[in-house]
């Protein structure tokens, strides 16, 4: 099931994302189309590519990077229900995989939409725990406000 969702759930997921960025608080450093430079240079190395810079990222590239990188480990890997899928995905993609992950597995155990609202939950209050939250908060919380809306429709 989950396998079949991802250009559902990575559409939504990508409009958070938006294109080039370098911003001096942002600890991920350059990122294009969502995907961090250091990110995409290992994804080159394994696929015995040369390394060149991630403004150089095509969409194929990119897609391939987060079907590989962060669906398939979370969402298809567990063949999530539909708007679990989405809500563990983006946290993965935002937050890394494994912070998605343990989300999930500390929110499991009621209906699809009650565990949507509290992975949602988990990773609003771990980002406003962080330092940058007063320069990336307004965005991250639209975000996560945006998931856990479509998340709960989905469920």
């Amino acid at each position: 099931m989950a396998k079949d969702r991802f250009e559902i759930c990575h559409a939504i997921t990508a409009k958070w994302e938006g294109g080039w960025s370098n911003h001096a608080a942002d600890p991920g450093g350059k990122t294009m189309y969502g995907v961090t430079e250091r990110v995409y240079h290992a994804w080159l190395r394994g696929q015995g590519k040369a390394i060149k810079p991630v403004r150089n990222i095509t969409m194929a590239e990119a897609l391939a990077i987060y079907r590989a990188e962060y669906w398939a480990p979370t969402a298809e890997r567990y063949n999530l229900r539909p708007g679990v899928d989405l809500a563990t995905y983006d946290a993965g993609v935002n937050s890394g995989v494994s912070r998605g992950l343990r989300w999930l597995m500390q929110s499991v155990g009621g209906p699809d939409h009650e565990t949507v609202k509290k992975i949602c939950a988990a990773r609003l209050s771990f980002k406003r725990g962080l330092a940058i939250f007063q320069t990336f908060g307004r965005g991250w919380t639209n975000r996560v406000t945006d998931i856990e809306a479509r998340g709960v429709k989905m469920a």
